[in-house]
């Protein structure tokens, strides 16, 4: 089961694609806002509810609990980074390696 720990402003706003120019390709942009028109399965207001086929490689500042979300994680600052083609959906990272960053990046920071 898929389940959301971020929301990633999408393809289709013009603010994204000047910020989504530095890790994306102009073709890519076009790619993604048309996935973004065309399997659209809810709105809730500008969040689109997509179905889940194409791979996103999502760079983020760190990983911070969330009651928000129904993982209990969000990243801070994500931001669209690569097409993923070489991953299939069943290839995303699971909730237990999200956790295993989240828990990392704990330790990390009580050392320094």
């Amino acid at each position: 089961m898929l389940s959301d720990f971020c929301r990633t402003a999408n393809a289709i706003a013009a603010t994204t694609k000047k910020s989504a120019k530095e890790r994306l390709t102009d073709a890519e942009i076009d790619r993604l806002t048309r996935y973004f028109q065309t399997t659209t399965t809810a709105r809730y207001g500008p969040v689109h509810t997509v179905q889940p086929t194409v791979v996103l490689e999502i760079a983020f500042d760190r990983i911070q609990e969330s009651a928000r979300h129904k993982s209990g994680y969000a990243l801070r600052f994500p931001r669209i980074a690569h097409i993923r083609d070489d991953k299939t959906v069943e290839e995303t990272s699971t909730i237990d390696e999200v956790r295993r960053i989240y828990e990392g990046q704990l330790k990390r920071e009580r050392q320094e």
